[in-house]
């Protein structure tokens, strides 16, 4: 019944032994795995990004001001002087929580009124929100029961939240728009890492080779056909992300499916520059899967950024998934024009153009 098991198992083991590629990546995914999840995700948040108008200028207004960056939860990184320019900050994607300090904040304290204090949170990531609304609350609570003990006052510092852009904090809404991101970076890198090894497996890479295209016509050749059905695949994901799953889009469709062409671009610039290292297609897929890891755990989908190790959050800055994701939750939820995207979308390009050149000299045009 076993006969000849012994013959096959050496031959698979030797097979196995010169794959080189293919052993690195049995031990180097759950390595990787075991390091994202057990290190780089936290879903408690932590330093999230705030901006401030505080109008009152007085010792008890910073106080407070100290009592939100003490917490740990929140970070202040502006002051700005309008609250159209604090609700500016937050669609642009610059903060995620708005503290607005009334001018008679002090006063209110001292003649034992309740001294009220606006709190506007982004809702776009329902994760942060949640937690960014509870902490606000928490802080006046504390503040309220020491200025009690204390004999100051003997009425409540009211801190009142606001949640913009999702004040249901439907997760739909939230996750939908990166899952999108994420559906295009799976489908995209892999149709393209595929699409120079398959021209060698078959032979016919020789028959390229002879003509008188160069690198870059090849690569921008190989890429401008998949760019079309991405971009066909995107027109289907977001009709679905809007009838099906009744996400509203708050912002420009045009620009939202411009940005789509910029990112969809990238990634394919990303899987061009695969299939120029992978010797075969088992290969080209197990470099695609490597790209799609981080474009999950790492890149703001699942996980806030924010409160990751300072190491993992500057890798989250070269996955390209990072930058969509802002995109297209920052159109899709909080209105966001092409100036209030313009980092993201130039980060994309830059990423995009250094994939595409990279392919460019990596591809020898020899026999």
């Amino acid at each position: 019944m076993l006969k000849g098991f012994g013959a096959i198992f050496y031959k698979e083991s030797k097979q196995i032994k010169r794959d080189r590629t293919t052993l690195i990546f049995i031990f180097l995914i759950p390595i990787m795995q075991l390091l994202i999840f057990g290190y780089a995700i936290n879903t408690t948040v932590s330093d999230i990004k705030t901006v401030v108008l505080n109008l009152d200028r007085s010792a008890k207004s910073s106080e407070l001001l100290w009592s939100f960056e003490n917490s740990g939860y929140f970070k202040v990184k502006n002051e700005v002087n309008s609250k159209e320019e604090l609700i500016k900050e937050i669609v642009r994607g610059e903060a995620q929580v708005g503290i607005i300090i009334p001018q008679n904040y002090s006063s209110e304290l001292l003649a034992k009124r309740s001294g009220s204090v606006l709190v506007l949170i982004d809702g776009s990531d329902s994760t942060v929100a949640s937690q960014a609304m509870q902490a606000a609350s928490l802080i006046g609570v504390k503040l309220t029961t020491t200025l009690q003990n204390l004999k100051v006052s003997t009425n409540n510092i009211d801190v009142r939240t606001q949640m913009l852009f999702n004040p249901d904090s439907k997760t739909t809404n939230f996750m939908v728009p990166g899952l999108i991101a994420v559906i295009l970076n799976i489908t995209t890198v892999i149709l393209t890492s595929l699409s120079i090894v398959k021209e060698k497996e078959k032979g016919t890479l020789e028959q390229i080779l002879v003509t008188p295209i160069q690198p870059l016509g090849l690569m921008l050749g190989k890429i401008a056909p998949y760019n079309i059905i991405a971009f066909f695949q995107v027109i289907i994901v977001l009709l679905l992300m809007r009838y099906l799953f009744g996400v509203p889009i708050s912002g420009s469709i045009v620009l939202l499916l411009f940005m789509s062409l910029v990112y969809i671009f990238c990634m394919l610039g990303l899987g061009v520059l695969i299939s120029t290292k992978a010797q075969n297609q088992m290969q080209a897929i197990q470099y695609a899967f490597l790209t799609m890891l981080p474009a999950i755990l790492l890149s703001g989908f699942m996980f806030p950024r924010e409160s990751m190790p300072d190491i993992i959050y500057l890798v989250s800055y070269i996955i390209p998934a990072t930058y969509f994701i802002d995109i297209m939750r920052g159109i899709v939820l909080r209105g966001a024009d092409f100036f209030d995207l313009i980092d993201d979308f130039l980060a994309l390009v830059a990423l995009g153009s250094l994939f595409i050149t990279i392919a460019a000299l990596r591809f020898k045009k020899s026999i």
